[in-house]
């Protein structure tokens, strides 16, 4: 059975601005764990902090209408794709 892969977020860090685009509350670092279980009662976490980049064409979203989608987006972004694969990996 493959393991099911789970985000919790811990915090963010965030800098209350504005910033050089007049926006406040402008998220700079994620914590989180990733979280791996088996279906059986094993499972594996690890927590980790993902600092964040914003480049001039991002779509801004207000604090307060940020989801875990997004949440999920910008780390796996800010990891790149062999880093997101490692992760997993790592729980198997």
């Amino acid at each position: 059975m493959a393991n099911t892969i789970s985000w919790q977020w811990d915090a963010m860090d965030r800098d209350y601005g504005p910033d050089d685009d007049g926006h406040e509350n402008v998220v700079t670092t994620v914590h989180y764990t990733h979280v791996s279980e088996d279906g059986e009662g094993h499972s594996s976490r690890l927590t980790k902090s993902t600092q964040l980049t914003r480049d001039d064409d991002d779509e801004w979203i207000e604090f307060e209408d940020i989801t875990e989608a997004d949440l999920i987006a910008w780390v796996e972004e800010a990891l790149g794709d062999e880093s997101v694969e490692r992760l997993i990996e790592w729980h198997d």
